[in-house]
């Protein structure tokens, strides 16, 4: 305990020191003899003297030391405290213990003992008897701080930050938090403008360590600046909770990939958002780099996949060069035009094909693509992904807007989500003009997902994929900020994300990171000396580290904590929770009922439309409903007997009713007890009438709007007859439709126009589709086999009748025509077998089956089968 001395007290004792110092030497200079003694006691009185000087400058205190204990504890303590304190430099006097029964009153009253000193071998007397006068730097030697822990007291490093940020002049800008000095909390807040976001930032930070209340703190202030956001969250629900925000309650989005119960999400991959000023050439290197991003691909999956991309966008009538498509007329609709991950998945096994592999490594490509593609088009994830039309990019970025992952199991799906909706979004930004203040925001939570740390080449002649893909999204990233797009990057691990991300990143906050790789890369960002770096392995849930442009040395800050009604992540506060995936379905019900309310036109309504979340309990059956038709349309089997209905029915009203049973057998394959087979049904003939509309636009070269009409004829007619209603009068109108579509201005064969006179084309493409369905079959060889037997059995055919009173030639072509009648068997019902549609089926099917032949060959064989025509 000690207590101030007064000035005066302190030089009355200088004095005093003075005085017997003069004292002693003149007694000894009186005895005229040496007098060790006295020498001695003129070196104490000097040491006083020193004291007492150095007191009078930086201070003086009369201090005592109450030592307490027991019996035995305090002869143990007070012999440890002489040990300690006691030293050459003990002077003038050296430490002692009085005993004093007195001395545990004196502590706990705080009190300082006045007895006055008993005086010395001379007249000087000490002020105190039981104090010890001491200076300011004697006193600091009692009172050090301990630098070692023990039980029950610990001791905490703290390093020094700066605490004075730049100044914010922009009035646009968002508080991250409150700067600290040596953990203390200041009154002064730490802002960034929102023109700085656009640099981007970094939030780095292990779980718990209160990064996403960093986020969500940052998040809560943007409705004020009119900025809209999009966050990805891979793993977690905790962006959700701004649904609770009252700024951000009546806008929020909130969508659940993957889980259709909720809030679906649909996303075509290979729609380019933004054309004509993004290309479809630039979207299919950006699909190359999504691919390459979230799945191993070894060589030469990645240039297989580029082929395959390229045929699908050709089949849609893309022209790639020109970034045209041929078949866009002004009634046609853009986003009907861009291919499916169906498509693809077929096109893989004609580009293998055609690459001419052996066996195995054809087998082996064909299997790693199926792998890849047919994943992403399986349950929730093949009713977000495979599908024609998009959820319209502005209700995402117009909006605030929480995309969740979770219901996505597979990292690698995780990741092709992520950079789908990256290179969506860099797209939409392309297509608008270059701005620099912060017009939205994006946050992408546990980005090493697809900002991957993939290393370097390990030789400069090994292809690295995977690589180049992260590399492009890093770029990506970087452009974007001249569109005024501002991104946030959030990771627990550093060390897992490619360090482009963390170099060319302006803000940095940086809450908890233990592992010392980490935090030598952070450190070396943010201009951290040795201590600062150590620190980051301290710090407290919602501490943080800040650093940004204009700042030499970091700042420390605490995050407002989250206010009564809400848990900071990482709590363990667990009776506090976030809305529930019940309140989610409800809310996003009603943001899609006020869309529809909205005068939005027409069109967008329609698209809305596709993507209404099913969520009440009629809504979900029809979603079972829907799944079921979905699988039954894609079934081979129900797809022939549809090309088989509507190709009989265009000659033969009767055929509909007389072949609506097969329909309806094909679909008790698929029936369940729990679904309604009603429904099934009318779900997969109406997305049947879809494909089966598209599907003759790519082969016709019709444009999308007519496919379109098709396509609303088409199901028109099968929905009437699921009603029960007459479709005599909506298939008057397909036929006739068919008929205008159906006309040729060429001839694709020689002597087509004998076959098909009146200049129509109505069977070559479900030729087509048919010889399609069996390409593991050597049909080109069994109708040689069958030409050969006949010729060899009934000679050549010379010439032609001359008139039709002249008898037809003796040879025949049995054989031939008996491979020919399996295209009309699969194409016309059997009714309708000895028609002459079936007649031109047959002979459309023998022109295909000639096309590789020489001309004069493929002339002289199908003039023989037109005049031996059923013989």
């Amino acid at each position: 305990m000690a207590e101030p001395l007064q000035e005066s007290s302190t030089n009355r004792e200088r004095n005093k020191f003075i005085e017997e110092i003069r004292s002693v030497q003149a007694s000894a200079q009186a005895e005229k003899a040496p007098s060790p003694l006295a020498e001695y006691y003129i070196e104490q009185l000097k040491a006083g003297l020193h004291a007492c000087t150095a007191g009078l400058g930086t201070g003086m205190w009369r201090t005592a030391i109450y030592l307490l204990g027991d019996g035995k504890s305090y002869y143990r303590l007070s012999s440890l405290w002489r040990g300690i304190f006691s030293g050459e430099k003990s002077l003038p006097e050296p430490i002692r213990v009085w005993d004093c029964n007195d001395v545990s009153n004196l502590a706990e009253t705080w009190a300082l003992s006045d007895t006055e000193g008993s005086k010395g071998p001379g007249d000087f007397r000490h002020l105190f008897q039981h104090l010890s006068l001491l200076t300011s730097s004697q006193l600091a030697a009692y009172i050090h701080l301990p630098q070692l822990e023990s039980p029950g007291f610990s001791v905490h490093g703290v390093a020094a930050f700066d605490t004075v940020p730049q100044p914010v002049k922009d009035g646009r800008s968002l508080d991250i938090g409150t700067i600290t000095h040596f953990g203390r909390d200041t009154s002064q807040p730490y802002r960034i403008t929102t023109s700085a976001l656009t640099q981007h930032a970094f939030v780095a930070g292990v779980t718990g360590s209160g990064k996403t209340h960093t986020i969500l703190s940052l998040l809560k202030q943007t409705p004020a600046l009119e900025v809209p956001f999009l966050v990805i969250e891979p793993a977690k629900a905790e962006y959700r909770s701004l649904m609770d925000e009252p700024s951000l309650k009546a806008a929020i989005r909130v969508f659940t990939l993957g889980d259709e119960q909720i809030s679906p999400f649909r996303l075509n991959p290979f729609e380019v958002i933004g054309w004509p000023s993004v290309s479809v050439g630039v979207h299919i290197d950006l699909l190359r780099s999504v691919f390459g991003a979230s799945f191993g691909m070894w060589t030469p999956l990645p240039q297989v996949l580029e082929q395959c991309l390229h045929r699908i966008y050709r089949d849609r009538g893309w022209d790639i060069t020109t970034n045209s498509n041929s078949r866009l007329d002004k009634n046609s609709r853009v986003g009907d035009a861009f291919p499916t991950l169906s498509e693809l998945a077929a096109k893989v096994d004609e580009v293998v094909k055609e690459l001419g592999h052996p066996a195995e490594i054809s087998d082996n490509i064909r299997a790693a693509l199926h792998t890849r593609i047919d994943g992403l088009r399986a349950g929730g994830k093949g009713c977000m992904l495979d599908v024609q039309n998009s959820m319209p990019m502005n209700f995402l970025m117009e909006y605030p807007t929480v995309v969740e992952l979770q219901a996505m199991g597979d990292d690698d799906d995780k990741a092709f989500a992520i950079a789908l909706l990256l290179a969506r979004l860099y797209e939409y930004r392309r297509a608008s003009h270059e701005v620099r203040s912060l017009r939205h925001l994006l946050v992408i939570e546990e980005a090493h997902r697809i900002l991957t740390n993939v290393g370097t080449r390990k030789s400069q002649w090994e292809a690295d994929p995977r690589g180049k893909a992260v590399e492009t999204f890093a770029n990506l990233i970087s452009e974007i900020r001249a569109y005024g797009q501002g991104v946030i990057v959030a990771d627990q691990i550093p060390m897992k994300l490619a360090p482009e991300v963390i170099k060319n990143t302006n803000l940095k906050i940086i809450h908890r990171v233990v592992a010392a790789d980490d935090r030598e890369v952070l450190a070396g960002a943010t201009a951290m000396d040795e201590r600062q770096t150590r620190a980051l392995a301290t710090l407290t849930l919602g501490q943080a580290v800040v650093f940004s442009e204009g700042d030499d040395t970091p700042i420390m800050v605490r995050v407002a904590p989250p206010s009564n009604d809400e848990r900071l992540p990482g709590s363990n506060d667990e009776h506090i929770i976030g809305p529930t995936d019940e309140d989610v379905r409800l809310h996003m019900l009603a943001q899609k009922e006020k869309e529809w309310r909205e005068d939005i036109g027409e069109t967008l309504r329609q698209r809305l439309k596709q993507h209404v979340a099913r969520l009440s309990p009629l809504d979900i059956a029809a979603s079972i409903a829907h799944d079921a038709g979905r699988s039954l349309c894609a079934d081979p089997n129900f797809r022939r007997d549809l090309v088989r209905l509507v190709t009989s029915m265009i000659k033969c009203d009767e055929s509909i009713e007389r072949l609506w049973a097969d329909l309806k057998y094909r679909q008790q394959a698929f029936s369940r007890s729990d679904i309604d087979s009603a429904a099934v049904l009318r779900s997969a003939l109406t997305q049947a009438s879809k494909w089966y509309a598209y599907r003759r636009a790519s082969q016709g070269g019709w444009s999308y709007s007519e496919a379109a009409e098709v396509e609303r004829m088409l199901s028109e007619v099968l929905l009437s007859q699921i009603d029960g209603q007459d479709p005599a009068s909506p298939l008057a109108s397909f036929r006739a439709l068919i008929y205008e579509l159906s006309e040729r201005a060429i001839e694709p064969f020689p002597r087509c126009w004998e076959i098909c006179a009146n200049h129509t084309c109505l069977y070559r493409n479900a030729v087509d589709d048919f010889i399609e369905g069996r390409k593991n079959e050597d049909l080109e060889g069994v109708f040689n086999r069958a030409y050969v037997t006949d010729v060899r059995t009934t000679g050549r055919i010379a010439a032609a009748p001359k008139a039709p009173t002249e008898e037809p030639p003796k040879a025949q072509r049995k054989a031939t025509w008996e491979i020919l009648d399996e295209a009309s068997n699969e194409l016309l019902e059997r009714r309708l077998q000895n028609t002459e549609e079936a007649t031109r089926i047959r002979l459309c099917y023998a022109q295909h089956m000639l096309a590789s032949k020489f001309v004069e060959v493929h002339k002289q064989i199908i003039g023989e089968l037109l005049d031996t025509k059923g013989r």
